[in-house]
């Protein structure tokens, strides 16, 4: 899929992307460089009142461990497709 750098910098990603990635306008995302590429990540951002850092941790850890142990995850494309399958159990 090719997208055009306009000016000020600023590129369109294609709405069938927007889509896979469960995006919308004003979401955050990270840009990175690997290899010659660029990687665009979507980012959920928490408000600091939030946040503590024993939650923190937990969340760093499991994180972790999901990297690692990604196939043993379910992947929904919807909330329903979640709460059908959880509802199923």
């Amino acid at each position: 899929m090719l997208s055009k750098i306009k000016t000020k910098n600023q590129l369109t990603i294609p709405a069938e992307i927007m889509k896979k990635l469960t995006l919308k306008p004003g979401d955050d995302v990270e840009l990175k460089v690997e290899k010659g590429k660029i990687v665009l990540t979507p980012i959920v951002t928490i408000e600091k009142e939030f946040w503590d850092l024993e939650i923190a941790k937990e969340v760093k850890e499991e994180y972790e461990y999901y990297k690692k142990h990604s196939e043993e995850y379910k992947t929904y494309s919807s909330a329903k497709e979640l709460f059908d399958d959880l509802e199923n159990d």
